[in-house]
């Protein structure tokens, strides 16, 4: 397990394991240090036992790691970490998907595009009440590019090609630098796809 390295998700399984909003909300609370479901449940403003049973789910997918148990007053403490730092969604092309397939990743590209919408919301409310409170915010809130693109077929490629290249590249450029009072996590969310067909 190397959780420095990035894990692509293909399976089935996995993809609809991710189809949850709060499974991918639970994943983004890891930092380096492993948590109990209790752990996250706190972090989430939930009750434990529904954050118990996601868990489950993600740690019998694979997609969480047991780490560690610890015994605290009686009670067994399970730790978990992500199986790797970052978790990407490899899906493969084909129009050969089935109904339920199909369903499966429509239902997590929405828990993705979900859970990033509110990550961006509350950064925008973060930055805001840095300002209110006289704190400098240069620099530290969201960036957003959008367009529209006309291009052919090979163009598309390669600028999908490009998008996963740049990320990859700074991945692979700071994923070893470790957390300090300098660093701040920074989410990137590249898409491209089809106005119209």
């Amino acid at each position: 397990m190397n959780h420095d390295s990035v894990y692509e998700v293909t399976s089935l399984e996995q993809m609809k394991a991710l189809s949850n909003k709060l499974r991918v909300q639970i994943l983004n609370q890891f930092d380096e240090e492993p948590r109990t479901s209790k752990q996250l449940a706190d972090l989430l403003g939930l009750p434990a036992s529904k954050v118990h049973y996601h868990v489950r789910e993600l740690h019998r997918t694979g997609l969480l790691v047991l780490v560690e148990t610890r015994e605290k007053g009686g009670v067994i403490e399970k730790y978990y970490l992500p199986v790797a730092k970052q978790i990407r969604v490899a899906l493969q092309e084909s129009d050969a998907f089935d109904n339920e397939e199909r369903t499966i990743r429509y239902e997590m590209g929405r828990a993705f595009v979900d859970e990033y919408l509110t990550a961006y919301q509350r950064s925008i409310q973060l930055v805001e009440q840095l300002r209110e409170a006289g704190k400098p915010t240069e620099g530290i809130g969201p960036v957003t590019s959008m367009g529209l693109l006309y291009l052919t077929d090979e163009q598309q490629q390669e600028v999908r090609q490009e998008l996963k290249d740049l990320l990859h590249t700074w991945e692979q450029r700071y994923s070893q630098q470790e957390k300090t009072d300098q660093t701040r996590a920074w989410r990137a969310f590249l898409s491209l796809f089809p106005e119209l067909l």
